[in-house]
């Protein structure tokens, strides 16, 4: 198993300061992106294995900034 999974359905998503929910998404350097529910598992994995993570709406994906 992978250091590196995503969490269950029921848990509970952080929210920004206008009440959004967000998530954070790795951008690996292969091309592909994970979602992850908190950023120090996003951060584990660039660490990992590189890329760049960026917070996001967890319902749209937008960025946030």
């Amino acid at each position: 198993m992978s250091c590196c999974g995503r969490t269950g359905r029921g848990a509970a998503r952080p929210l920004s300061q206008s009440g959004q929910p967000v998530a954070w998404r790795h951008y690996q350097p292969s091309g592909g992106s994970v979602d992850y529910p908190d950023e120090a598992r996003a951060d584990h994995a660039r660490d990992k294995i590189g890329g760049t993570v960026t917070k996001i709406d967890a319902r749209t994906g937008a960025p946030i900034e």
